[in-house]
């Protein structure tokens, strides 16, 4: 009997070696499955970090482009407004230059007609030839400074409407 109850106590102790060592087993497996989730996991969150990396690695660079493009933009409208400016001063100055010798050329002509007339005219008083059109010119520009000195006399009013009424007979 006590062989049997040996027996039944090594039996006993083999099965709960055994129930102990599949115990055992199992812990291992479930840390085992669990350090694979975890890595899983891990390999998940780094990859979702490398997209949203990525992602925003292509917008910054979206971005620096966007901003390339309006400097770009702005440098050439810079330009294009200098040479726009460039070209109108260009205009203005041979606009000024025309007119400039416009004028010139007008003042030499008038100063040429006038030493004409009074070449004539010496020539005439040295022959002693005081031309009819000599006469009336003078005779007109006497009265129109007379006109003159009367109308700003007038419209003054420093003149008595006694005196305006005699200057005009």
């Amino acid at each position: 009997m006590e062989f049997a109850s040996t027996r039944k106590r090594a039996e006993q102790l083999a099965k709960e070696e055994a129930d102990r060592q599949k115990a055992e087993e199992q812990q291992q497996e479930e840390e085992r499955l669990r350090a694979e989730a975890k890595k899983k996991d891990e390999e998940r969150e780094a990859q979702r970090r490398r997209k949203e990396e990525d992602a925003l690695e292509r917008k910054r660079k979206r971005k620096d482009a966007q901003l390339e493009k309006k400097r770009v933009l702005a440098v050439e409208k810079a330009v294009k407004k200098k040479q726009r400016d460039e070209l109108r001063a260009e205009r203005k100055r041979k606009r000024e230059e025309e007119k400039a010798e416009r004028k010139r050329v007008l003042v030499a002509e008038r100063a040429e007609k006038t030493r004409r007339l009074e070449e004539k005219e010496a020539r005439e008083i040295r022959s002693g030839n005081v031309g009819y059109k000599r006469r009336r010119r003078e005779e007109s520009e006497r009265q129109r400074s007379e006109r003159i000195t009367r109308d700003t006399l007038a419209s003054t009013h420093m003149m008595s409407t006694r005196a305006r009424s005699k200057l005009n007979k």
